[in-house]
């Protein structure tokens, strides 16, 4: 494993002058590869304090601190006997959004959640693979292009209302007109077909009642895995040919999770 890890600076602005910072990169971490009768699985940590201080309460002794919290992310790779391959983001820092790129530099997958004040305030040392801790962060597949282009629209036009939604809540809890449409901003929800786990899906999601097919309000409903935050717009907002294109995109996911579940 030759690679390592890169970290970034932070440049401060005030009116016309700028301070910058630059991160502090701790050591990456790359533990033995664990050996399997048909697979080989390595694994490799990167991250450091981010480049500016930040005075901030914590949640342990000394309850104050100044020096930048640790963001620092988990990568691992499986090797199989048949030639196949398959890269993970494992585990990863509360804050800021992880992405995961292919060999091709394609994006593949994102964390789901991000819980910016948690990571002010709890980011200990000790909490960190470099202190012996660290733990699994919710991960879901990028979208399709349709998706992934009408969300983009959506966030950059900013015309949007905010409302939460709890873990284990159903989206139907809350409401919207046909009018209107749900974005997942940040959280995974769970689709469910038959009162029965399905797919999950993350940021970028998009949510439209009037696209909805017939087979989807009689038999899917949507829960929430973790706690979601949600936008919702109105529809006219939005190009409809790009509606449409999204909610064909759900709907082939849709179809290739039932043809597979009727395999078996």
């Amino acid at each position: 494993m030759s690679g390592g890890g890169r970290l970034g600076a932070t440049t401060v602005r005030l009116r016309s002058h700028g301070l910058t910072f630059a991160g502090v990169a701790l050591p990456d971490l790359t533990p033995p590869p664990e050996v399997r009768e048909t697979q080989v699985r390595f694994t490799q940590t990167a991250g450091g304090h981010t480049g500016a201080p930040v005075p901030r309460a914590v949640s342990h002794p000394p309850f104050w601190q100044l020096t930048a919290p640790i963001a620092w992310s988990t990568i691992t790779l499986t090797l199989n006997a048949d030639g196949s391959s398959k890269a993970e983001l494992a585990a990863a820092s509360r804050f800021p959004r992880h992405y995961l790129y292919d060999d091709t530099g394609h994006l593949t997958h994102k964390s789901a959640v991000i819980r910016y004040k948690d990571w002010l305030r709890g980011g200990a040392y000790r909490d960190t693979p470099w202190g012996g801790g660290g733990e699994p962060v919710p991960v879901t597949a990028i979208k399709g292009p349709a998706e992934r282009s009408l969300a983009d629209a959506i966030l950059v036009s900013g015309g949007y209302r905010q409302h939460d939604l709890p873990e284990g809540a159903l989206l139907r809890e809350r409401p919207i007109a046909d009018t209107e449409v749900h974005l997942l901003l940040d959280g995974v929800l769970l689709i469910e077909i038959d009162q029965q786990p399905a797919l999950e899906v993350g940021p970028g999601a998009i949510f439209d009642p009037a696209t909805r097919s017939a087979y989807s309000k009689e038999h899917a409903s949507v829960r929430a895995r973790t706690q979601c935050r949600l936008a919702v717009l109105p529809r006219d907002l939005l190009d409809s040919r790009a509606l449409l294109e999204s909610a064909a995109e759900q709907a082939s996911r849709l179809d290739a999770y039932i043809r597979n579940r009727d395999r078996r």
